[in-house]
């Protein structure tokens, strides 16, 4: 996945940064960091050219970050563990909670969000997901790869 980030300099756009970015591959998913921010509010330009992020997949309180994920099918994912991802998904059986907001949106596939209770909804391309902190699990049922792009805000739980 190519990423391109633009910047300025001496008052004129230019682009800053074109390059190629690194997969992660764990526990059922292959992620790609694709644009990190720590530290909002931004100020506008950043400097574009080296990671404004401390290189961890999870955002601070005060931070953002976009990744791509490519979600495998579910009877694929159970015999991929280990990576990146361990910490999160210590629970073992895919239910997971994070500190953030996440906006995603489905590119590809077909995509189930499933809560602690046992609720689904199921999504496909073009659906919008708002996951507001809660305990969740991804379900691909397909038997084909699905594609999902997130924005993630650092929170703090009340």
């Amino acid at each position: 996945m190519k990423r391109v980030i633009t910047g300025e300099k001496d008052g004129r756009s230019y682009f800053a940064h074109v390059g190629e970015v690194e997969a992660i591959a764990s526990h059922g998913f292959v992620m790609r960091l694709a644009w990190g921010q720590d530290g909002l509010p931004m100020a506008l330009p950043t400097t574009a050219e080296t990671p404004e992020h401390d290189g961890e997949l999870w955002p601070p309180a005060d931070g953002v970050r976009m990744t791509h994920i490519v979600f495998l099918p579910d009877d694929e994912a159970a015999e991929d563990e280990g990576g990146a991802l361990d910490a999160l998904m210590a629970e073992g059986d895919g239910m997971h909670q994070t500190e953030t907001l996440d906006i995603g949106w489905v590119i590809e596939g077909e995509l189930g969000l499933e809560l602690d209770d046992g609720s689904v909804q199921w999504l496909t391309a073009g659906d919008l997901i708002v996951q507001n902190g809660t305990r969740h699990k991804w379900r691909n049922r397909s038997g084909q790869p699905a594609v999902g792009g997130f924005v993630t805000l650092g929170a703090q739980r009340r």
